[in-house]
């Protein structure tokens, strides 16, 4: 039970790794992978197989296991043993992409980093003598007949790859210009100097250009004259205006057979005519001998004396000056010669009937079809190259070729009987050189078959041992003899002229080595037993003539009749595995693609939103570590904290105990959508300091979202620009007056435990540290004729003359607006000289909200953090809902009868924190998000199933936020509701209201009462309370920022004896117990500040912050308060 117990626990602790886990495997990271499609052979290609190892390792999230920052862990053996597992896996991954001499010598190897290591230290040596023949490869490159953009490709490879060789210093100056306008005419020339001499004529309107033109517009100039050159004669590269006339010599009944005249199917595109079709046009591939142009006679067939062929016609068009007339007859002789051959037969010896039929040569039987062969063979008469070599100008396919005599399969595709083989057993024979096709003997019918859809074992051959054969057929004496002696002249063979080799097979190949488990085992059981042939799909060869039939063509025995046959799918109804890790919209059936649509952005936002998109923030410092950006960055702060003494080596005091510290990474972003820097910020652990000892006194410095949404709404409606400013160490500026000890930085010192840092300057994490920072660009500010808000510390107001300016402050992030752009210069100056700052331009992404401007106004979208939060939670692929939570739920501490307490509530907590940031621009989810958070310290799993849901409300619109927009008035208008004794356990009501200012939405609360109400009317008036402290809030905000407002404010409620309550002068009892409420609203009321006005309950906006409504009540709601999604579909 134990052993059981643990293996239980441990399986649980593994699967509970996050994605982003570099001892995350996913199920597709077996040890069979291959990760990259290059294989390293040594130094001539380690920089491309490392770099491309170094990407796809990095996609698999293990490029720690290679550069050692991932280490193994000491104190928890599970996660050691799964680390043991991911670094044999990555082994495995290195060893299946090298050769396999390389493979030999790191087999033995225990660590990923130690064979990357001994790799690197090997082959990446980079020294004069490989970058001269990487120059010399670069000057000597020529295009050599092969296409522009494979030439122009190869060379932009070699070219990339010498730069990366020759690091040069990045520089901006006048000389870096110049320099690099040569290294670009440099590659013009080179690029031009490679190509063939048909192109001459364009290299020279290049060159004598008044400016020279870049390398891609070269290459563009001459892609199009090589497509126009193509379009002249298509079929120029197909048949290379050689062609081999075969001849056959046939007897009376065969030549009647085969002169049936043209078949009215078949159409040539070239030259219009019937009966051929554009591979065997003799207009193309020439007229035969003694033969005169067609008109309206019938194909003839020509003969010679058993050869195959013995002339070579070679068009108008072209000739072959690499040819002698010597070499062509000792061509033509080494491919035709068949003489002094005699016919032989082979028969039954019991039956005496015959089997086959043969010539045979000087003792020998001619195998008909080595022509298919002899053709590709190199031979010493041509100096070492093939006659297909010399003919056609390039080199044959030979990836067709296959071992004689080995056993195959052939698909039956014309078998109407279900539960019947799928698979015919055979023997390869040979090629055929009339068809497209693999020539077979069918062991079952005793025939010969052709067939493009084989499946090849070439390691099992079926007559090897004469037993098998016995077995096979008892019968018959066909075991006597060898199958690669039969030439059957019986065969009908269809008329073709096309050369042999000049596309290959068309056909699915499998080899025996790349067969998967799926595939059937090869035994030698009897014929007729069904092996399922796996849906194929055909593989096109450069050069290949059309193939007009699909089907196997079946030689039939004698008196039958071929059944027609019935086309089968070739479609894999199955996805690849290399997209298991990818959502794809025909795998996931509510994939992002159907709630995200980028169209309808401007092309700004649209950038802004694509980079956002691709970046990724690190975690951890281990996470960081592996990219030099974050490296860099960390190098940055590192810097900045030594040149400002914010803190010195000492021994760590007696009794006293360091706080931690740890790196926090943020990408900070331009208006423009590029990355502005990679800021990383040391953090001390100031959750573990204690009062009195580390600290005095604190004061956070952070703007409300309230303040920051009404000047945003003041923004859109003067038409005001909103600039973002960041301050770089912004806590370094303060100096602290208690002592407090630190421990060392991670990554930047020895781990020695006697020696911290103490604190001579403020940092991040303290809690006395905003102060700090605050004191000081308070005064900075004020020293500047900026006034400090008294409603909100971190408002800033200066307003001058005609002069207006805001700043808002949210720790180290500054926004900054107003109407004169040369004040806000100014300002941008004084910081500038007070303090190290970026000006980031137009306020675009603040607090990870994205501000997206529009014809409309501005919108407040948290989208990148809402699918964050989905991918985080593994939903992003989830189905969506329509309401956040279900109408009238009820609040309870236990959702069901015997639920189970939350064991994790870590996960829980985290949840809720990140929904509650989310509810700043998303207010229909106020309310579930309040119900969830009184259960943050003992959730149980059905209050986890109901947050879950709630980010299955946020998948159907990830992209939603608050919209500002102008209205006809800018004034304050306020809804209140309530929901009376919502919780059934305490029986406490729900207050609800929401603050519009103009047609902006800019406060809402969603929060349970902190008493009971005996009665409706009381829930009602402390929500009109609680609204009208937040309207005199608000109201003090606006007049600070000289925004006179016209009173009365307008309070909305549904209530009507509340209502009453608020007109009536008497106090009755059942009002006394909230007198204090009731002295306060009817004051407000009374002065001429509120006004409360009755309205429908259909009508009531603070409804969604009460309670769950229905869909459409919902979505009218959420209409009504501005919510718009810009991403909509």
């Amino acid at each position: 039970m134990g052993d059981s117990g643990s293996t239980i626990v441990n399986e649980t602790l593994v699967s509970k790794l996050d994605a982003s886990d570099p001892l995350y495997l996913h199920a597709s990271d077996s040890s069979n992978l291959t990760i990259v499609n290059i294989k390293l052979k040594g130094s001539e290609n380690y920089t491309i197989w490392s770099s491309a190892m170094k990407l796809a390792l990095q996609v698999k999230n293990k490029i720690g296991f290679i550069d050692g920052s991932c280490t193994k862990s000491k104190d928890n053996d599970v996660l050691a043993k799964q680390w043991d597992r991911c670094n044999s896996v990555v082994i495995t991954w290195i060893l299946n992409s090298v050769s396999e001499e390389l493979y030999m010598g790191q087999v033995f190897s225990k660590l990923a980093s130690e064979v990357w290591a001994d790799l690197k230290e090997t082959y990446d040596k980079i020294d004069g003598s490989v970058i001269f023949g990487l120059h010399q490869k670069i000057n000597s490159l020529s295009q050599n007949g092969t296409s522009v953009s494979e030439y122009y490709h190869k060379l932009n490879t070699m070219w990339k790859q010498f730069d990366q060789m020759i690091q040069l210093p990045s520089c901006t100056c006048r000389a870096s210009k110049e320099f690099n306008d040569f290294s670009h005419m440099i590659k013009l020339m080179q690029f031009l100097m490679g190509l063939d001499d048909v192109y001459h004529p364009v290299r020279t309107n290049l060159l004598t250009s008044e400016t020279l033109p870049s390398v891609k517009t070269a290459f563009s100039i001459i892609s199009r004259e090589e497509s126009h050159r193509n379009s002249k004669n298509p079929l120029k590269d197909q048949t290379q205006n050689v062609g081999f006339v075969s001849k056959t010599n046939q007897s009376f009944e065969t030549k009647k057979k085969f002169n049936r005249g043209p078949n009215p199917n078949l159409k040539c595109t070239h030259c219009n005519k019937l009966g051929h079709t554009v591979d065997r046009c003799y207009e193309i591939v020439g007229y035969p001998q003694n033969s005169k142009s067609r008109s309206n006679q019938s194909t003839k067939s020509f003969a010679s004396n058993n050869s195959v062929s013995n002339k070579v016609e070679s068009s108008s068009a072209s000739t072959i000056p690499a040819l002698t007339p010597d070499q062509v007859s000792r061509l033509l002789g080494l491919l035709n010669e068949r003489t002094g051959e005699s016919s032989q037969n082979a028969n039954d010896s019991h039956t005496k009937n015959t089997l086959v039929t043969g010539n045979q040569v000087d003792g020998l039987y001619f195998c008909g079809d080595t022509s298919k062969t002899m053709k590709v063979t190199p031979s010493s008469i041509l100096n070492g190259k093939s006659p297909y070599d010399l003919v056609y100008g390039f080199k044959p396919f030979l990836n067709h070729l296959r071992n004689f005599g080995c056993l195959c399969f052939s698909t039956v595709l014309n078998n109407p009987d279900k539960f019947g083989s799928h698979a015919e057993k055979c023997v390869f024979l040979g090629y055929s050189n009339q068809k497209k096709g693999y020539k077979l003997w069918s062991i079952d019918k005793k025939q010969i078959i052709f067939s493009r859809d084989v499946r090849f074992y070439e390691n099992v051959f079926p007559f090897k041992d004469n037993k098998n054969l016995c077995e096979s057929n008892q019968n018959t004496s066909i075991n006597n003899l060898n199958f690669f002696d039969f030439f059957d002249e019986t065969i009908v063979y269809e008329d073709g002229n096309i050369p042999n080799d000049e596309g290959g097979v068309q056909n699915e190949v499998h080899d025996d080595s790349t067969i998967n488990d799926q595939q059937p085992q090869v035994t030698t059981e009897p014929a007729g037993t069904a092996v399922e042939q796996q849906p194929s799909s055909e593989r096109s060869i450069p050069g290949m003539a059309d193939i007009t039939s699909r089907n196997d063509d079946v030689i039939p025995p004698e008196g039958t009749s071929e059944t027609p046959a019935i086309r089968r799918s070739t479609r894999n109804a199955n996805f690849p595995k290399k997209l298991q890790d990818f959502i794809i919209e025909g795998k996931v059936k509510y994939g992002l693609e159907k709630v995200l649509n980028y169209s309808k952005l401007s092309p700004e936002n649209f950038c802004f939103t694509s980079v956002l998109n691709k970046s990724l923030e690190p975690r951890s410092y281990k996470e960081a570590v592996s990219d030099p950006n974050w490296v860099r960055a960390m190098n940055e702060e590192m810097e900045a904290l030594h040149k400002n003494n914010t803190w010195q080596l000492v021994d760590l005091p007696l009794g006293r105990k360091p706080i931690g510290c740890k790196w926090v990474f943020k990408i900070k972003y331009k208006s423009t959508g590029e990355i502005e820097r990679y800021k990383a910020r040391l953090v001390a652990k100031g959750y573990s300091q204690k009062e009195g000892i580390d600290f005095e006194e604190t004061f956070s410095p952070v703007v409300k979202m309230v303040t920051v949404r009404c000047i945003i709404s003041l923004a859109v409606e003067k038409n005001w620009p909103l600039y973002q400013l960041d301050i770089n160490n912004a806590f370094l500026y303060g100096d602290l007056k208690e002592d407090i000890y630190m421990s060392l930085p991670e990554g930047y010192y020895s781990k020695d435990e006697s020696k911290v840092c103490k604190l001579v300057k403020s940092l991040y994490g303290l809690k006395q540290a905003p102060r700090m920072w605050n004191e000081k660009l308070v005064r900075v500010l004020i020293d500047f004729g900026f006034k400090q808000s008294k409603c909100d510390h971190s408002l800033f107001i200066k307003s001058t003359n005609s002069v207006f300016l805001v700043l808002l402050v949210y720790v180290d992030d500054i926004v900054l607006t107003g109407n004169d752009i040369s004040e806000i210069d100014k300002v941008k100056k004084l910081l500038q000289s007070k303090f190290l700052i970026k000006d980031l331009g137009l306020l675009k992404y603040f607090l990870g909200i994205e501000v997206i401007r529009s014809s409309q106004g501005i919108c407040l979208s948290q989208r990148k953090y809402c699918l964050d939060l989905l991918a985080e939670f593994g939903l992003t692929g989830c189905k969506p809902v329509n309401t956040p939570i279900e109408q009238n739920y009820s609040v309870v501490s236990s959702c069901k009868q015997n639920d189970e307490p939350l064991l994790d509530i870590t996960g829980y907590q985290k949840l809720i924190g990140k929904l509650i940031y989310l509810s700043h621009t998303r207010p229909d989810i106020s309310y579930s998000v309040q119900f969830l958070s009184q259960f943050m310290h003992k959730p149980s799993k059905s209050h986890l199933q109901i947050a879950l849901r709630l980010l299955r409300y946020l998948k159907k619109s990830p992209g939603k936020g608050i919209l500002f927009t102008k209205g006809t008035s800018f004034d304050l208008t306020a809804y209140a509701d309530s929901d009376w004794g919502k919780c059934v356990e305490t029986r406490r009501s729900v207050t609800g209201f929401c603050i519009f200012l103009g047609n902006s939405l800019v406060s809402w609360k969603s929060k349970k009462q902190n008493t009971v109400s005996r009665s409706s009317a009381e829930a009602e008036y402390r929500a009109m309370c609680s609204a009208t402290c937040e309207i005199m809030w608000l109201a003090n905000i606006l007049k600070e920022l000289n925004i006179q407002i016209e009173l009365p404010i307008s309070l909305f409620c549904d209530n009507s004896a509340a209502i009453s309550i608020t007109a009536n002068p008497v106090f009755h009892d059942r009002t006394k117990h909230f007198e204090i409420d009731l002295f306060f609203l009817r004051e407000k009321i009374a002065s001429g500040f509120l006004k409360v006005i009755s309205t429908v309950s259909k009508d009531q906006l603070a409804d969604v912050f009460t309670k769950g409504l229905l869909v459409n009540q919902h979505e009218k709601m959420c209409n009504l308060l501005n919510l718009y999604d810009v991403f909509a579909n």
